[in-house]
């Protein structure tokens, strides 16, 4: 990746883990009370899952190759 990309990757990252937890834990208030608590962490990791399934199976994301190293200087 290029290097002046880096900041840009990692401000969405940081938005995706930490700034958006506040909405993570407003959303599963309320199936938590209607399912109960050990059902809706079963959801969440069903979903995480399956997210994570899809994600996997995208052709641009399967068909990514590690950049060359740096070189050596010695």
């Amino acid at each position: 990746m290029p290097e002046h990309l880096l900041s840009r990757l990692s401000s969405f990252d940081w938005l995706g883990s930490v700034a958006l937890n506040p909405i993570g834990y407003a959303l599963v208030g309320p199936p938590a009370g209607q399912i109960g608590v050990s059902e809706t962490i079963y959801l969440a990791a069903a979903t995480n899952a399956g997210v994570s399934l899809v994600v996997a199976v995208v052709p641009s994301i399967r068909h990514l190759h590690a950049a060359p190293g740096p070189v050596s200087a010695t």
